[in-house]
Formats: structure tokens, sequence, C-alpha cells
């Protein structure tokens, strides 16, 4: 009985699936964890704070494309924070970080309404992100980084004065196009009555 293409295709295309488009799987292996003075030399950002939002929609695939092999390396999830105190860093009210939900075990979970302190990497423009192998834990496990940390900088509450540019965008986002929908009435009127 001779193969047909048909056959020889329902087999090759899932062992070419499995062989060449799942990624390879690692273990998170992390080197010793620094201290908090080095972990926060090194680190672009240190910061404590509430978990507002742990699965924000800004969801980001990352493929890599090198011959042989195509791998889906990993997707990233922005978890927004609203920050408490600031050691590294600039002092925003509020941080979005990404963490990275890879094919390797280094990946963290937050969840919405707990206190953690975060070492981040990275900048505002790129994305921040943190994982497993930093000194990023949860607020009433991290008693040493805090002592050691010392006082950090509270970031500034938005006031109303810092808020107008916002505000006055949104009322001329509202305003012009009634105020056009409303000369467009007009017009008609004067036609219609003309």
């Amino acid at each position: 009985m001779p193969l047909s293409l048909r056959k020889i295709g329902k087999f090759f295309l899932p062992v070419f699936g499995l062989i060449f488009l799942f990624p390879q799987s690692y273990a998170c292996t992390c080197p010793a964890i620094n201290s908090p003075e080095v972990e926060k030399k090194h680190a672009d950002a240190v910061f404590s704070g509430k978990v507002v939002k742990a699965n924000a929609t800004d969801r980001k695939l990352k493929i890599d494309l090198r011959f042989p092999f195509i791998h889906f390396i990993e997707w990233r999830t922005r978890v927004e924070f609203s920050v408490k105190e600031v050691w590294k860093g600039q002092a925003s009210p509020e941080v979005g970080i990404m963490t990275i939900y890879g094919f390797h075990g280094c990946t963290l979970s937050f969840k919405e309404g707990d206190e953690y302190i975060v070492y981040a990497y990275g900048n505002e423009r790129d994305g921040m992100y943190t994982h497993k192998c930093t000194r990023t834990a949860l607020l009433l496990d991290a008693s040493e980084d805090l002592t050691r940390l010392g006082n950090g900088i509270r970031p500034e509450i938005p006031t109303l004065k810092s808020a107008l540019p916002a505000i006055g965008s949104m009322f001329l986002a509202i305003a012009l196009p009634v105020l056009i929908l409303y000369i467009y009435c007009l017009n008609r009127r004067k036609q219609q009555a003309g």
C-alpha cells in the first residue's frame, strides 16, 4: 500500500510542530541573591507598593525566529502598583512593571491587594521588569530590606493643579465635537429657512 502525501503530512506536521515550534524549557536557576544594598545598586528602580492591577491588558509576545527553530520565548503581562515609598528611580505615585511569563521558571506572580518591595530593571519607555532572581518579595517578608535600605521618598500625590492639563484636554475633546455639531445644525437651519 503506497503512502499518500496526506498520510505523510498527518504524521510530519505534528512532529514538525513539536520539534520546531515549541520552546525549550528552562529551569529557574538564580545566582546567590545579593544584599539589599548591592541589589539596589544594580536595579534601575527600587520601590514598595500595593498591586492595583495584576493582569493589565498590555501583553506582549516575544518570538525568536532564529533558524532552524522558531521559539515563543516569553509572554509579558503588566502589573500596576500604587507606590508607597521609593529608594531608587523616579518617585511616581503609580508604576507599571512587566512580569515575564516565559518558559523559564523565574516568573513572579503578583496578587492584587498585596504589598511588595520591587527591584525593577529597564526604563519607563521600553518597560520595566522584575523576576524571581531579584530581591522582589512581599513587603511582610522584606524586613531585612526595609531596615537596610532605610527611609525612602514618598511619591507626591497629584494635585488638582498638576491634573489641569489633562482636564483641559478632556474638556477640549468633548467640547470641540459638540461645537462642530452645533455649528452644523445652525447652518442646516439657515439653509432650510432660506
